[in-house]
């Protein structure tokens, strides 16, 4: 990596913000943590900035300040609440050197929303549980949820609103997080399927790579 790259990650107190800051340092770049208060990412970073939360109106003057001083031109963004301004703010930061690290608006869209993602898959020939935005299926979910937030299994009917929420068939097996990386054309450099072993609220805390030969 060239010199003098800065980058900054959004929300460090997340599961991933130490690897990516190892991986940082070591391609020789500065990195700068972030998040609402103090998190594990400030003792690893080169540095730590607090920026107010997603709702407050001066969080983007205040990330556009504190970019502008610290000279930071990458931005990795993590944070759910705040994508969609990342993406539609993308030309605008390149504009004044700074590169954003992320998809654009419509595919952000899609991932974010599971009704529009069922929708996707299913208009692509991707194999995917079957769903519905009517109460048809024994697992209820919101539709923008995560982390396993407000997933109801065979819950009684009317004892909930079905807006804002999808039902899905209730699948058995082994769940596997398929890690992609992809280059800046958007082609996979790599695919590491992992076997979830350890799940709390929805997110995988342990795991193991497995080899697929297909």
């Amino acid at each position: 990596m060239k010199k003098g790259y800065c980058f900054l990650l959004e929300a460090s107190g997340s599961l991933t913000a130490a690897y990516l800051i190892e991986n940082i340092k070591k391609a020789k770049a500065k990195v700068f943590a972030s998040d609402i208060s103090s998190c594990y990412g400030r003792f690893l970073a080169d540095g730590f900035l607090t920026f107010p939360r997603s709702t407050e109106p001066a969080l983007w003057e205040v990330m556009e300040r504190e970019i502008k001083d610290h000279q930071i031109n990458v931005v990795i963004p993590s944070l759910d609440e705040t994508l969609h301004q990342w993406s539609a703010k993308k030309e605008y930061f390149l504009k004044h050197g700074v590169h954003v690290i992320l998809s654009d608006s419509e595919t952000i869209e899609v991932c974010q929303d599971k009704w529009k993602t069922f929708q996707f898959f299913s208009s692509h020939n991707i194999p995917t549980p079957a769903t519905s935005l009517n109460f048809k299926f024994p697992l209820v979910k919101q539709r923008l949820g995560r982390g396993g937030k407000g997933i109801l299994v065979n819950p009684a009917q009317g004892t909930f609103s079905m807006d804002g929420m999808i039902s899905q068939e209730l699948l058995q097996g082994k769940e596997y997080t398929i890690d992609v990386f992809c280059d800046r054309h958007g082609d996979p450099v790599y695919i590491i399927p992992r076997l979830r072993l350890h799940i709390k609220d929805g997110k995988s805390l342990n795991g193991i790579t497995v080899e697929n030969s297909a």
